[in-house]
Formats: structure tokens, sequence, C-alpha cells
């Protein structure tokens, strides 16, 4: 009995081995770290929502098999000088700083998602943006990932994402019970996590410099 369970679930892993190879999330070969993280993130996320672990990929050119291709990159990566994307190429190299585009490509049986950004945290945010489109959401406390399997074939995304402000983020108020005078170090980390799925680049903590409650221990008075 102990032998023939062994063997079921042998077999289940290669069974879900073989299925997870139909998903490729590709990502350079020498990837800086904001693009090794959206790589990874994406295959993270994509596994939390269909339930089979996509095969990740260093490389510079796009696979021969698979049948759901993401494609993540900095504008300048010569993956996306590929012929297949030659009619967003001029797109993809005007990208500026922290923008993306997110688009599908479909060529006979095979979906193509390209992640590409004007600079690499571009690159994570338009992974995170390409995320909604499976139904993720991102808050501040968290993430939600609905119930239920998610079908990659499914996935048709066509997004050119632009920042209006240079500047976006939080100030929280260290007077609240809820602010961050009481938070732990871990707190801080699930706070901090959260910001570049929002899109936001800036984390300030809001001080007093003078009154009845300042001057607060983070204020330099010079």
């Amino acid at each position: 009995m102990k032998n023939l369970l062994i063997i079921t679930l042998s077999i289940l892993l290669i069974v879900n081995y073989a299925f997870s190879q139909e998903t490729v999330v590709v990502y350079p070969t020498k990837p800086t770290q904001m693009e090794n993280l959206a790589a990874r993130e994406l295959r993270r996320y994509i596994f939390m929502r269909t339930g089979s672990l996509p095969q990740l990929l260093m490389s510079d050119n796009i696979p021969s098999r698979g049948k759901n291709i993401f494609i993540v990159g900095q504008k300048n990566r010569s993956v996306f000088t590929n012929r297949l994307f030659s009619n967003k190429s001029e797109s993809i190299i005007e990208l500026k700083n922290e923008e993306y585009l997110i688009q599908t490509y479909k060529n006979g049986d095979i979906n193509y998602h390209i992640v590409a950004g004007g600079n690499d945290i571009g690159v994570l945010y338009g992974a995170y943006s390409l995320l909604k489109s499976m139904g993720i959401r991102y808050y501040m406390d968290g993430d939600v990932i609905p119930d239920g399997k998610f079908d990659l074939t499914s996935l048709n995304v066509d997004e050119l994402g632009k920042p209006l402000f240079d500047k976006r983020g939080i100030q929280p108020f260290h007077d609240f019970p809820e602010g961050p005078d009481w938070w732990s170090e871990e707190d801080y980390k699930a706070i901090l996590a959260q910001l570049p799925k929002l899109r936001m680049n800036f984390f300030g903590l809001h001080t007093y410099p003078e009154g009845g409650v300042g001057p607060e221990p983070t204020v330099w008075i010079g």
C-alpha cells in the first residue's frame, strides 16, 4: 500500500511538471535585481492562480517550446528585437523610466506575453500590472488572490503604463496607535513590499519639529 502511494504521488508530480513546462517565464541572462524579482514574482503569482509552477528560463532568446511564454526585461534587451515584436519595437524603445508596456501576441498555439520596462523598476511595475489582469489585487495590508483556477489561455493584455507624478507613496503619521511607532521590523518590511505593487516609489515619515508633540525622535535640529 505504501509503495502504491509513493508511485501515485510520483506520477502526479511528473504530470504536474510536464504541464508546468507549457508556461515559461523568460528573463535576461544577466538580469538586474529588479528584472530578476519581476520574473520570480510572475512565476510565484502564476503558480498561485493556476496551481502549476512555470518554468523560469534565463535566456536572451525566445524559447521554441511552450504554450504561454512571458518575456520580461528592460526595453534595451535583445529579445525585444525579435521579428515577433517588430510592430511594437518603436513603442518599446520609446519607454521612459518607470514606464512599461505589457502586451499579448498570439502566434498559432503559442501566447506570448511581453513585460517591457523603460528601466528595471518599470519592468517590476509591468509585471505586477499584468498580474492584475489575472484577478489579483494589491492593498497596503496584503494581496487578494481570487478563489478558483485561472485559465492562462484567456489572458490578453495591452497596456502602456506611465506615471502621472514623479513621487508616489505614503507618509504615515507617528502619533497614532496604528502608526509606525508601533510597527515591528516585519511590519515595515510588509508595508514596503506592497509599495511597488501599487506602483509607488516613495516612503516618508511624518514628523513634528516643534509644538506639544515635538520634536519627534527622527527630527534633526541643527
